[in-house]
């Protein structure tokens, strides 16, 4: 595993663990402000405190609908210069073990002082995946 892929694997996981504890600090600590959300639905420009009340609304959706488990299905990047962009396949799992939803997001990776954090999301249909050929293992 190179470096790149080492920080993301590192950044991924992270991001899965604050998901997994419904913690919306920790969730709101991988993103850099202001940041950009998009979603076939809407695109939102967030600044820190806009950023905590959009997180703390999915975190509440997740766990109305129980999802309990957030699975990587494919990942890769892409990087030119200082630019590093991750294409990754989410699924998320209800305590059922059913899907309750899975979607591709592209994220715009920067560096924020020693942490890598995440300057815009855009998430699409599943259908719309489309990888580099740079796998990330996580």
């Amino acid at each position: 595993m190179n470096k790149i892929e080492q920080r993301l694997a590192a950044f991924f996981k992270r991001y899965i663990a604050a998901f997994k504890a419904n913690d919306t600090d920790a969730v709101c600590a991988c993103y850099a402000t202001p940041c950009v959300m998009s979603t076939p639905e809407q695109a939102l420009v967030l600044s820190e405190h806009n950023l905590r009340e959009t997180v703390a609304g999915i975190l509440q959706q997740l766990q109305q609908a129980g999802v309990s488990q957030y699975h990587i299905s494919k990942a890769s990047y892409h990087v030119k210069g200082e630019q590093l962009i991750a294409v990754v396949d989410w699924q998320f799992i209800d305590a059922q073990q059913q899907v309750f939803t899975d979607f591709v997001a592209i994220y715009h990776i920067v560096k924020d002082g020693e942490q890598d954090k995440i300057a815009s999301v855009v998430s699409h249909d599943q259908a719309n995946s489309a990888h580099s050929e740079h796998l990330i293992t996580l």
